[in-house]
């Protein structure tokens, strides 16, 4: 089961891709108000549940 916080990022990547066709870190950020470093961190935990992925540089 994911946080609401989870479900949150969740959204606004989903938001973003639909309108960009694409979701980059500083965009998220700037969507939840936050840091690049905490959406990092709550992707990579959305990534290890399988629920998103972050692709490999």
């Amino acid at each position: 089961m994911l946080s609401r916080k989870a479900e949150d990022y969740l959204e606004a990547i989903l938001n973003i891709t639909e309108e960009k066709g694409h979701s980059r870190i500083k965009d998220i950020a700037a969507t939840m108000d936050v840091r690049p470093p905490s959406v990092i961190e709550m992707v990579k935990k959305l990534d290890k549940k399988k629920v998103c992925f972050l692709p490999e540089i």
